[in-house]
């Protein structure tokens, strides 16, 4: 997997979202059978639960064990060499937040899948991770096999700050980050990252639209945001 980081100030002028650290990045895979191998291995593993309190262990073993099955079967049930719309999304989910691990620092935390509930239907942000700062970053993926669905994620993400989805997440995240991360978000302070598969030409176009489109003018006003390009080669 190769990361090009690209300078913001390349799509918007300085005075633009002053006070937002603002990535964008362009991910090429190249082995992608590697990354699905690596996937299915990360979503299975249970090893974040034995970290929880003991009550929180059993929520959280009862909750995530179905979803688990579930995802590790459409992921096991693809055809080889191919994606398709299901799996595509856990890719971008699980590209973006290994890219934020590896070259970010990141702390990963599970999919949002398998926090909650049911075992699918649960409308939300696809995956989390929590900064060097602190800060937690909500993230949306979007997958597509011939689109570069960029303008999805990040009006995604601004439609869910206004619904102050961030904040309603808190109940099954709270006791899997730290009380600074808790601080942080009751002072207003977080990140978003939109994850997206990239399938145009040019990707200087779609930074520029992204960066520049309405939804911004949303996502800018806290502290991180992530533009993350995912192309499969």
């Amino acid at each position: 997997m190769k990361v090009t980081k690209i300078d913001r100030l390349n799509y918007l002028k300085p005075e633009q979202y002053p006070n937002c650290d603002i990535f964008c990045l362009h991910v090429l895979i190249d082995d992608l059978e590697m990354i699905i191998a690596e996937m299915r291995v990360v979503i299975a593993g249970t090893s974040w639960i034995n970290r929880l309190r003991s009550i929180d262990q059993k929520i959280y073993t009862v909750n995530s064990k179905k979803t688990i099955d579930k995802i590790v079967n459409i992921i096991t049930s693809r055809v080889v060499n191919e994606l398709n719309d299901s799996v595509g999304e856990y890719m971008i989910s699980y590209t973006a937040q290994k890219m934020l691990v590896d070259s970010f620092n990141h702390f990963r935390l599970p999919l949002a899948e398998l926090l909650k509930e049911k075992i699918s239907g649960n409308p939300g942000f696809d995956f989390h991770t929590i900064s060097e700062k602190k800060l937690l970053n909500f993230g949306e993926a979007k997958f597509s096999m011939k689109e570069t669905p960029k303008d999805l994620a990040i009006n995604q993400i601004s439609d869910f700050i206004k619904d102050e989805k961030d904040y309603g997440e808190l109940l099954s995240l709270k006791p899997l980050v730290d009380s600074l991360v808790i601080d942080n978000m009751d002072d207003g302070k977080r990140g978003y990252i939109a994850a997206f598969s990239f399938n145009s030409k040019s990707i200087d176009t779609i930074f520029k639209h992204a960066l520049n489109s309405d939804a911004m003018k949303n996502i800018g006003k806290y502290q991180e945001f992530y533009l993350i390009a995912i192309q499969v080669c």
